[in-house]
């Protein structure tokens, strides 16, 4: 039954949207046209003149708006426009620098190297020359370092091995060094034990001698 009603007052609304649009006319009329293509078509200032409605001081005001508007945008493309010139003008400076350095180099190799630079290289490809063997110089350089620090690291190391560790005159000191006293005593020891009769004989001469000399100081 719902379906049915809905059907119903379906096609009903139909209809009478279609006899209502058959009443409205489908164009506009001659007037409606004329008046149309006047709206559309511009208003030409130049041969009419400006129209008597028109408020004066507005137009006025529209018309200055418009102007400071132009020469806004005109100031900005001509400011772009300087800077423009002023970076490409830069740029050419700096080229002209670049090649002038080059070309004095290259004069300057010509005439004090023995060697004509410009018969063979250009000039850039000459610069790059010149950094090239400027970095691998330095690269030797600092592979040359490092050899050395290697090298004396290693010689270092075998003259304490063979100074202290496999020399058989140098004695280790068996018990700590706060037991038996000081480092200097303890070597006085070690040296007393390897003298001979004769070295001791001169040795105790020595010390009594020292004695002596404080005493009457």
């Amino acid at each position: 039954m719902r379906r049915a009603w809905w059907c119903s007052a379906r096609c009903a609304i139909n209809e009478r949207l279609t006899r209502s649009m058959a009443t409205i006319p489908l164009g506009p009329s001659s007037t409606e046209k004329g008046e149309i293509q006047e709206r559309a078509a511009p208003y030409d200032y130049m041969k009419l003149g400006f129209p008597k409605d028109l408020d004066s001081q507005a137009h006025q005001a529209a018309r200055e708006a418009i102007i400071s508007e132009i020469i806004l945008r005109d100031k900005e493309v001509f400011n772009l426009k300087r800077q423009h010139e002023l970076s490409m003008l830069r740029v050419e400076q700096n080229q002209r620098r670049v090649l002038k350095d080059q070309e004095d180099r290259g004069l300057y190799y010509e005439q004090n190297c023995n060697v004509h630079t410009f018969e063979t290289v250009s000039g850039g490809l000459h610069s790059q020359r010149n950094t090239l063997y400027h970095t691998m110089s330095v690269e030797r350089l600092r592979n040359f370092k490092m050899m050395l620090i290697v090298l004396g690291t290693i010689i270092t190391c075998v003259y304490l091995y063979f100074r202290y560790i496999v020399n058989p005159e140098w004695e280790y000191v068996e018990k700590p060094v706060r037991v038996l006293g000081s480092r200097v005593q303890t070597v006085r020891e070690i040296r007393w034990n390897r003298m001979t009769d004769e070295e001791k004989i001169l040795e105790l001469e020595r010390r009594r001698f020292s004695t002596r000399a404080t005493e009457e100081k």
